[in-house]
């Protein structure tokens, strides 16, 4: 809950820097942090949309494949774990004193 909170605090921190950046003579934060239209903006060609949709579409992809391998981690501990086997690889399935029992 609150590291996908800080998560999106510091995304929103980005996107708005992106934007004023971008566009210093149409946008500037406030003091109280949030972004403004500013009234004599000039006429851009390019809308927020050419620069956020591609920051938003590259920051997805990263996510994904962060999901994708934390996935894939957990499913092979999952699968190591369902095998019988120890940390480092062994047989866990019979110790030597249930071996010894069979014997006598």
């Amino acid at each position: 809950g609150r590291r996908w909170y800080n998560f999106g605090v510091g995304l929103g921190a980005l996107l708005r820097a992106s934007a004023v950046e971008r566009f210093p003579t149409k946008y500037a934060v406030g003091a109280d942090g949030l972004i403004r239209r500013l009234r004599s903006a000039g006429t851009e060609r390019y809308s927020a949309a050419v620069v956020v949709a591609p920051t938003l579409l590259a920051l997805s992809g990263v996510v994904a494949l962060v999901l994708q391998k934390r996935r894939a981690a957990v499913m092979a501990g999952r699968l190591a774990l369902s095998s019988g086997c120890d940390t480092d690889g062994a047989s866990s399935g019979w110790s030597d004193s249930d071996s010894s029992s069979e014997e006598g």
